[in-house]
C-alpha cells in the first residue's frame, strides 16, 4: 500500500503540477493575494499531503462543483482512480463526471460561482 500511496501522490503532483507553478508564479510584493479558491485548493492539496484522503476528495469536490478546473481535475482523477489507489470507491455521480470532464478539457477555464465558499 506504500507504494501506492507514493505512486498515487506523485500522478496528483503530476496532475497539479500547471496550477501549482502559476499560483507559484505571482511576482512577490506584487500585492496580489490569493483567491478563496486558490486558498481552499491549497488546504485541499495539504489534506491529500498528509494522506487525508476522504476530507481532500470532499474539498476538492466542493470546489469542483462549482467550477474550479484544478480541482475538478483532481476530483476525476481521484473518482476514477479510487478502488485502484485507495482501496475505496469515491462518490461522484455520472453529472458531476461529465461537469468535471467539461472543466478539465483544453482551452476550458472553471470559474468559481460563489467564491466565498
Amino acid at each position: 500500500m506504500k507504494s501506492s500511496l507514493a505512486c498515487a501522490t506523485a500522478l496528483l503532483i503530476l496532475a497539479v503540477a500547471p496550477d501549482l507553478h502559476a499560483a507559484g508564479s505571482r511576482a512577490p510584493g506584487a500585492g496580489a493575494r490569493p483567491s478563496a479558491a486558490e486558498l481552499a485548493h491549497a488546504r485541499a492539496l495539504d489534506s491529500f499531503r498528509r494522506a487525508r484522503f476522504p476530507e481532500a476528495y470532499g474539498r476538492f469536490v466542493q470546489l469542483a462543483n462549482l467550477g474550479h478546473a484544478p480541482s475538478a481535475r483532481v476530483a476525476l482523477w481521484m473518482c476514477e482512480q479510487g478502488p485502484a489507489l485507495f482501496g475505496s470507491d469515491w462518490d461522484c455521480t455520472p453529472d458531476e463526471v461529465a461537469d468535471w470532464s467539461a472543466l478539465t478539457r483544453p482551452g476550458r477555464h472553471g470559474t468559481v460561482a460563489a467564491a466565498g465558499r
